[in-house]
């Protein structure tokens, strides 16, 4: 039997992909924007007396990008897309791993494909991937964090410790 997709099924599909459309629209737009002040933000620290005199406007902005760039929703972004599409067939593999453990465990009528206890065990599939995705994601950003402005300010005067 192949799968038919009903009416609202598609409606879902085409609601999620618009939330991850906007949501990467939205890292797009902080990054053009963090791009965007990067010479405002010299400006205003030269003029306060917070660079020293050899940082130069490059070397700032290029600092700066590293800094402000918002590559945790980036990262975080990615592993929502990931698990969007990963998920589907993730779930078509347990589902039919499920369906052959139950025929070889004698076909243990409230354990069947569509029961309550089918569904919990989906449901705790779905969440282990999920919360797999987002901590190799996390523990990969979180293992090289990029300097905060500060920071980047201290090591572009010579003064971090």
């Amino acid at each position: 039997m192949r799968f038919q997709p009903d009416f609202e099924f598609i409606h879902v599909i085409w609601f999620l992909v618009a939330v991850f459309a906007a949501w990467g629209a939205f890292i797009l737009w902080r990054w053009w924007q963090a791009r965007q002040e990067a010479p405002v933000v010299y400006a205003a620290k030269r003029a306060h007396g917070e660079l020293a005199d050899h940082v130069d406007e490059e070397t700032f902005i290029a600092a700066y990008r590293a800094a402000e760039f918002p590559r945790r929703h980036a990262y975080v972004f990615g592993a929502g897309v990931l698990c969007f599409i990963a998920l589907p067939p993730l779930t078509a593999v347990f589902s039919r791993a499920w369906y052959e453990i139950w025929t070889l465990a004698g076909r243990f009528e409230p354990a069947a494909n569509g029961t309550m206890v089918y569904t919990f065990a989906m449901f705790l599939f779905c969440m282990v991937v999920m919360i797999g995705v987002l901590y190799f994601t996390l523990k990969h950003y979180y293992t090289n964090p990029p300097d905060d402005l500060r920071q980047a300010i201290r090591k572009l005067n010579g003064t971090a410790s």
